[in-house]
């Protein structure tokens, strides 16, 4: 997933920095409260629920034991479903998140798949016969992105402003 930014939205994040703020008010250090919940779920070897700001999302693993690929016969299993939930935001209504998930799962896929930055063969119990196979599931459970509220808050300011319109006797149909 390539993000294309225009010369003008460039030079606004640059400047951002630059100047030390963000489009959220905070400044270039500070950072947002993070909330993490762990052993949530009974059935997963192991889950963890983390907020941050408005986003959500809820993690589970769980560990087998199987027989390996015949083409890796040494190497272990992780395997990732990301599912964002018609619940995390409008826009995920229907088949709206299927995008996402399938972008965030090939991320994390391609990420664990070098053996820099996950060794599979230390998954391996007996060569050729048993494995660990571990999948791992995440659930975006809640969001209201950047975007959204932005929408939100400009929803609110028209309401409002159509709410004195109308106190004062102005508003026109």
């Amino acid at each position: 997933m390539d993000l294309k930014l225009s010369e003008s939205e460039k030079r606004y994040i640059i400047n951002g920095v630059k100047m030390g703020i963000r489009v959220d008010g905070r400044g270039r250090l500070d950072y947002r409260q993070i909330e993490i919940e762990t052993g949530l779920v009974s059935t997963a070897n192991g889950s963890a629920r983390v907020r941050l700001a408005r986003t959500d999302v809820l993690v589970t693993v769980k560990m087998e034991i199987e027989r390996p690929s015949p083409l890796q016969p040494t190497y272990g299993k992780l395997e990732f479903f990301v599912n964002c939930s018609a619940n995390a935001a409008p826009e995920f209504e229907g088949r709206g998140g299927d995008d996402l998930s399938t972008c965030v799962s090939a991320m994390l896929d391609k990420l664990y798949s070098s053996p820099k930055s996950f060794d599979k063969s230390k998954l391996c119990i007996v060569p050729g016969k048993h494995v660990k196979a571990f999948y791992i599931d995440v659930e975006k459970a809640k969001e209201l992105g950047v975007k959204l509220q932005q929408k939100l808050e400009e929803k609110l300011i028209q309401e409002k402003f159509i709410n004195e319109r109308r106190i004062r006797g102005f508003l026109v149909s």
